[in-house]
This record gives structure tokens, C-alpha cells and sequence, in this order.
């Protein structure tokens, strides 16, 4: 297979998610800076942002190939790719033919003979734009067949990205609280209640913490799924799918169970 020009399109489409994930940082940056943020939920959806992107930059730094596709699949991205050469053939063709016009154009002494010239020359520019947009609507074909299955790719990556970065952000949560509660003096009454202030959240955070990265476990086993709930993509371990279901049928409720 001579996939060149369909691996340059994958590498456009990770570039693309990296733009995507980027912009979303910074409206999430705006949200965080301007304290509304009271539940840090920004703040781990920025984690997992961030991570998710550094993963996408590795693969394109590092030359990861992408993952072949179905045979029929593999066939029409072939046939895509011979057509964008040809294509490529033909213009490099027309744009020669195109420079020898332009220079006889110079050595041209009469007005007649230069709009003979022009002519043609304008004729063979437009062929040149034609050959041009054929050349982008391969490109645009060749994204619309991968896209579908790197975009499931991604969406599992960035659920599994977004579970380490809960995982990250309630450790930093943790570390920050700890630092806070050194730093009182442990003198009067003020900073007793300071003091059990940062214990509750503590408490609060190592339990979600634990939470976390008992998800984080389960959506790395193999037999992890991910489900699309309307607009919403979630991701959830069997076993925690099978107690919920298990759950539900104990209390005479319907089955489907799509997210935790």
C-alpha cells in the first residue's frame, strides 16, 4: 500500500484535535482565572486536556504510523492517493507549460502577439486552479474515511486522558491542602478553625482521589467500553456497568445504563 499521502492526513488530523483541545484549554483558563471554578472541574478537564494533547504531540513527533484500516477501506484510500499524484503529474505539466508561455511573453515585441499569449496563458492558470481543488477534495475525501474511526480513537483516549488527570489534579489538590495546613502557626482560635477546615478537605479529596483512580483502573482494563449518551461521550468499566445493572434490576428499573 502506498499510503503517503493517506499518513499525512492522519497527522493533519491529530493536529487538527491538538487546535480543538487548545481552544478548549484556554476558555477553561478563563473560566479558572476568574474563580469560577468552585468544584474544580475546569481544572481537571484542563489536566486532561493537557495530557491528552502531549500524547497526540508524541505520536507525531515520535512517527507513530497509524493503525491500518478495513481492506475495502485501505482499497478506496489507495485509489484516492494514486489519484492525488496523478493529479499532481498533470499540474506539474501544466505549470511548465504555463512558464515556457510566460517567458516567451517577455521576448514578444507586439501588443497583438502578447494578448495571443495572454490568452492562453490565462486559459492554462485556470486549468492549473482546477487541478488544484481536485487535489484538496481527495485530501478532504481521504479525512472523512479515516475520521470516523480515529475519532472513536480519540474519544477513548481523551476519556482515559481525562480520568488521569482527576486522578492529577485531586494529588496536586491534596499536596496543596497539606502545604496550606503547615503553614498555620497552630496559635489561637482562628487557626484551629483553619485547621479543620483543610482536615475536611483533605478527607474530601482523598476520597475522591481513591474514586478516581479506582475508575482510572477500570476504564484501562480490557474489558473497559465506551458508550455515546446523546451529545455526551462517558466511558464505563463492566464490572461497574454490571453492578448498576444488577442494581437496577433489583429495584424493577430498566437495564441500559450508559454513564456513572
Amino acid at each position: 500500500m502506498n499510503n503517503t499521502r493517506v499518513d499525512d492526513q492522519y497527522i493533519e488530523i491529530l493536529r487538527d484535535r491538538i487546535t480543538e483541545l487548545r481552544s478548549k484549554i484556554s476558555k477553561l483558563t478563563n473560566r479558572v482565572n476568574n474563580g469560577i471554578d468552585p468544584f474544580n472541574n475546569s481544572a481537571i478537564k484542563i489536566k486532561g486536556y493537557e495530557l491528552e494533547i502531549q500524547e497526540l504531540e508524541d505520536e507525531i513527533n515520535n512517527g507513530t504510523h497509524r493503525q491500518p484500516l478495513f481492506d475495502g477501506i485501505e482499497v478506496a484510500l489507495d485509489a484516492l492517493d494514486d489519484r492525488y499524484y496523478n493529479l499532481s503529474d498533470k499540474q506539474d505539466e501544466v505549470q511548465a507549460e504555463l512558464d515556457n508561455l510566460r517567458n516567451m511573453r517577455n521576448n514578444l515585441k507586439t501588443v497583438r502577439a502578447r494578448r495571443r499569449v495572454d490568452k492562453k496563458i490565462e486559459k492554462l492558470e485556470a486549468k492549473i486552479a482546477k487541478l488544484k481543488n481536485k487535489k484538496v477534495a481527495c485530501e478532504k475525501r481521504q479525512k472523512s474515511i479515516m475520521y470516523p474511526k480515529y475519532r472513536k480513537d480519540m474519544i477513548k483516549n481523551s476519556l482515559l486522558a481525562r480520568a488521569r488527570g482527576r486522578v492529577e489534579t485531586y494529588n496536586d489538590l491534596i499536596s496543596d491542602n497539606n502545604e496550606l495546613k503547615n503553614m498555620l502557626s497552630g496559635n489561637g482560635i482562628f487557626d484551629s478553625i483553619k485547621g479543620a477546615i483543610y482536615d475536611i478537605k483533605g478527607l474530601y479529596y482523598q476520597k475522591r482521589l481513591e474514586r478516581s483512580e479506582e475508575v482510572l483502573r477500570e476504564m484501562q482494563s480490557k474489558n473497559a467500553i465506551v458508550t455515546m449518551a446523546g451529545a455526551r461521550v462517558t466511558s464505563l468499566g463492566k464490572k461497574y456497568a454490571d453492578k448498576i445493572r444488577q442494581g437496577l434490576q433489583q429495584i424493577g428499573q430498566p437495564q441500559p445504563v450508559s454513564s456513572i
